[in-house]
This record gives C-alpha cells, sequence and structure tokens, in this order.
C-alpha cells in the first residue's frame, strides 16, 4: 500500500487536510505531545503549529493528572463555609470534609470570606 493510498479519491483541499492532521499528530505523539519540540522538528514556529493546530480543529489530549479533578458540590460548598464559619481551622475542615486545603482556600476565598488576625476569633465578608 502507497503512502498517497489513504487520500486518493479526495478532492485536494480535503486530502491536504487530512494529511496535515496526521502528520501534526504524529509529529506531537512523538515529542511527548510538547508542541515547542513538534514545532522544532517540524521545522516551523510554535504559534504557526498552534494556529494550524486551531485551523484543523486538533487539540492536545487531557494528561491523566487532570482526570480526577470534580467539581465540588453544592453540599460541600455549604459544609465548608458552615465549618468555616464556626471557627475550624483549615485541617479540621480538610478532614472532615475529604477535600484539599487548595479546595478549601478556594471556596472560602470565592465566598468572600477572610480569618481575622491570629488571636482573634470569627471571620469578615471582604
Amino acid at each position: 500500500m502507497s503512502r498517497v493510498a489513504p487520500y486518493l479519491g479526495l478532492p485536494l483541499y480535503d486530502a491536504e487536510r487530512q494529511f496535515r492532521a496526521a502528520l501534526l499528530t504524529e509529529t506531537l505523539r512523538a515529542h511527548g505531545w510538547n508542541r515547542s519540540h513538534a514545532a522544532r522538528a517540524l521545522g516551523i514556529e510554535r504559534t504557526y503549529l498552534i494556529k494550524i493546530m486551531r485551523e484543523l480543529k486538533l487539540s492536545l489530549p487531557r494528561p491523566a493528572r487532570w482526570d480526577h479533578k470534580r467539581r465540588t458540590t453544592p453540599g460541600e460548598r455549604a459544609e465548608v463555609l458552615r465549618r468555616f464559619r464556626v471557627g475550624e481551622t483549615y485541617r479540621a475542615i480538610e478532614e472532615a470534609t475529604g477535600l484539599s486545603r487548595t479546595t478549601v482556600e478556594t471556596i472560602i476565598r470565592r465566598a468572600g470570606l477572610r480569618r481575622l488576625p491570629e488571636g482573634v476569633r470569627g471571620y469578615w465578608m471582604s
């Protein structure tokens, strides 16, 4: 089978788009999805590679580390705020809700609440 066989019978525009998409995908895969390295291997600028990817509607696969992320439920957010308002520490809130420190801090910050200085109990709204 020749290398042009998949493109035979297609209009030139469609064949070119499919070839470019296949070439970019294989080059990106070979370089660990690193756009800078792939662009260098293709002899083009990274910004031009990104432009071509946009035109061809190509996107990078999501890394596995993103798969575990999920949104917090309204109930979880309400529980964090309730515990914060009664003066529980971040660590106690983390342990009780099973959420990470960053998530707890983000929920509190987005609610517009701030801790008072050490030694003063309570909170204030900004």
